[in-house]
């Protein structure tokens, strides 16, 4: 009789509890790398943060404003995958399966959790490409970094929820029901609360800066985000450690409180800290401006904003050229100012065109802004008339028949633009207060037929009478531009 002996089969060991967790941990973040729902999100968000900001020169404040939005996207695909990660182990059947793991509920849970450095790094990774689609344009303003914490702080908040709700609320729907949740109280927020409290419990600072580079409570903001994850992240911990959970959900609830209150009491304009004319005269005064000359035009920029002279300058040159030299006086020069107000006049003389923060950037935005500053700066070379302070915005319109500078202005206006032709053509040329005829527009499509500097050099021999309100007669007559009739009775008042 034979006896065979079989040796002990090889039974791998169980591992200890935190190296299960890290194992987990690890399956969880590869699970979630290869999700194409995550990569689509990560796209659309990016494709969203350039689109918002497309139409306009980049600054760092329009930067953060469409990356937060963007961000929001992108924390509620993180929330449903946060979720379907968390209830994973209550689906199919699979809670018998799970009961023999080595690690328990509870480490399952911490395991969870690295989804959130990952949202984090992930954001940090669409924040990058954002800006890398903004190249050659470099955004303007001041750099604020806290800022831009919401940009990298929304996506992680957005995982741990869906951590949270997968954990409590496990059932498949839960997780969509916590989408649409969540995108109604982003929406609702800014509402609730009046002005005061609802927009600094949004996840993004959408409320404009009342100067550029001024302080903001962003840090606050910062703080707020920072424990509203951390209350968040108590929630999913609560499923199974509940004393220490509440107290750290307590603990984080104090300093959202506070973080909220020291926004709603460190933003300038509020109660506590109102503007003052000195906090504007830091911020937006003369004595900050970053000024160039060039072709005998100083331009003056706000800090942070220096690289959009070339912008302005591209713009006003073919002004300048077509203006005769060393009649027309000193050129007006061009200043940047807020919306908050305009900046005092740095001097009497020359007049000064503005500009403000906004600025096209492609196609129809570009020529936008380029049309209105050219426009602007020939009105101020000829001195039209301006808004008054009794009619600040120009509503009150007069007319400029029968006047030679009403020709001059539409003329040097159209050859200064790639389309002004067009423009005289459909009647689009706009002088301020000052409304031109037929017989004016046709009078500087003629003119146009001219060589720009045989019109300059009549313009030379004649520049106070052209750029007069009263009317000189024949004096762009070699010009074939032949006498205007003046306003008649039944039409509009003449302009002064």
């Amino acid at each position: 009789m034979s006896v065979s002996t079989v040796g002990p089969s090889a039974v791998r060991p169980v591992p200890p509890p935190r190296v299960a967790t890290r194992a987990l941990a690890r399956a969880e973040t590869r699970i979630l790398l290869r999700s194409v729902t995550l990569w689509a999100g990560a796209a659309v968000t990016v494709a969203l943060g350039t689109v918002w900001g497309w139409t306009r020169m980049p600054t760092w404040d329009s930067i953060a404003d469409d990356a937060g939005m963007a961000a929001v996207v992108l924390a509620g695909v993180l929330l449903a995958l946060g979720h379907l990660a968390a209830s994973r182990d209550q689906r199919y059947a699979a809670t018998e399966a799970t009961t023999s793991l080595p690690a328990g509920p509870a480490r399952r849970t911490i395991a969870l959790l690295v989804l959130i450095p990952v949202a984090g790094l992930l954001a940090v990774l669409v924040l990058g490409a954002q800006l890398v689609l903004l190249l050659p344009d470099v955004p303007a303003g001041t750099f604020d970094g806290w800022n831009l914490a919401p940009v990298v702080l929304v996506p992680p908040i957005g995982v741990a929820l869906g951590i949270t709700v997968g954990r409590w609320l496990p059932a498949t729907a839960a997780g969509p029901l916590a989408v649409v949740a969540g995108a109604m109280t982003v929406l609702l927020l800014p509402a609730v609360g009046g002005d005061n409290v609802g927009r600094w419990l949004s996840p993004v600072l959408l409320t404009p800066n009342w100067a550029p580079g001024a302080p903001e409570p962003t840090g606050w903001h910062a703080a707020y985000l920072l424990a509203l994850l951390a209350v968040v992240v108590a929630g999913a911990l609560a499923r199974h450690r509940t004393v220490v959970s509440a107290v750290v959900a307590v603990l984080a609830v104090a300093l959202g409180a506070v973080a909220v209150s020291q926004q709603a009491r460190d933003r300038p304009g509020s109660v506590d800290m109102p503007v003052t004319e000195a906090m504007m005269d830091g911020y937006v005064g003369p004595t900050v401006l970053r000024c160039e000359e060039h072709d005998a035009v100083r331009y003056c920029a706000l800090p942070g904003y220096r690289r959009w002279i070339p912008l302005w300058r591209d713009a006003v040159a073919p002004v300048v050229r077509a203006v005769p030299a060393g009649v027309a006086g000193a050129l007006p020069g061009v200043r940047q100012h807020v919306g908050v107000r305009l900046l005092p006049p740095v001097s009497v003389a020359p007049p000064t065109v503005d500009v403000d923060l906004v600025w096209g950037r492609h196609g129809t935005w570009a020529a936008q802004s380029r049309v209105g500053l050219v426009q602007r700066y020939v009105r101020a070379v000829t001195a039209l008339p301006q808004p008054t302070a009794d009619d600040p915005f120009g509503e009150r319109t007069c007319s400029g028949a029968g006047q030679l500078r009403t020709v001059v202005a539409l003329w040097l206006i159209a050859q200064a633009l790639p389309d002004g032709r067009a423009m005289l053509d459909g009647n689009q040329v706009r002088l301020g207060r000052l409304t031109a005829g037929r017989a004016e527009t046709a009078a500087a499509v003629a003119l146009l037929g001219q060589p720009r500097a045989r019109v300059t050099a009549v313009l030379a021999a004649h520049w106070d009478a052209v750029v007069s309100a009263a009317p000189v007669g024949d004096l762009l007559h070699p010009l074939g531009v032949g006498r205007l009739a003046p306003v008649g009775t039944d039409q509009a008042t003449s302009c002064r």
